[in-house]
């Protein structure tokens, strides 16, 4: 949870409004997520009743309690050696991402835990001629994508990192296929996109 508790950046201004949200990539399209919010320090200043001068800190640090057992659950909840039939990885991430659109925050990031291979009715990376598909013509396959039309024409001011550490050579070469179709769709409509091994830190 560290690396994503530093982003939120309170020890520059603890007064900042900040929201945190989490959900899985699944074989479904609809996944539970969990969301908390702290608001701006003026609205959040108004409850405190006893002038506790420690007020916003301990909203602070309630809230970053929350993320952290938030994320130490999801962990829990994950780590489970069941595989799925499908994921619905592409269209996951542009719900989020039309999430992070309507909220219109001053900051936006998104973080994606995933090998990204998509297996579902938009498009599917296990079958070889699929592997071979996205290694020569990865073009015929971003138009597959950009053809759901479930991108956001404008993803300007968001920031996604794609978090992945390829077990083999063959594990890196299928991410970084796919990796690379979503890092030109996102880029292509404004986001800034970061892909990288390890989640110590997000830059």
């Amino acid at each position: 949870a560290d690396p994503i508790l530093k982003l939120y950046q309170f020890d520059i201004s603890k007064n900042t409004e900040a929201s945190f949200e989490i959900c899985s990539l699944t074989d479904k399209h609809l996944n539970p997520d969990i969301e908390y919010h702290l608001p701006e320090g003026s609205i959040t200043e108004k409850n405190n009743t006893g002038d506790d001068p420690q007020y916003r800190e301990k909203l602070v640090l309630s809230f970053y309690d929350k993320i952290k057992q938030a994320i130490s659950s999801f962990d829990s909840a994950s780590n489970v050696d069941t595989s799925l039939g499908h994921s619905e990885c592409f269209a996951t991430i542009a719900e989020n991402l039309r999430g992070l659109n309507r909220k219109k925050a001053e900051t936006n990031l998104l973080i994606v835990f995933s090998d990204l291979q998509e297996n579902s009715e938009i498009f599917n990376c296990y079958p070889k001629a699929n592997q071979e598909l996205l290694q020569r013509r990865p073009n015929k396959v971003m138009e597959i994508f950009n053809n759901t039309h479930l991108l956001p024409d404008s993803l300007k001011g968001i920031k996604i990192f794609f978090v992945y550490e390829p077990h083999n050579r063959e594990e890196d070469q299928r991410f970084n296929a796919i990796a690379e179709i979503f890092r030109v769709l996102l880029e292509s409509r404004g986001a800034e996109v970061r892909i990288q091994a390890n989640d110590n830190n997000f830059n």
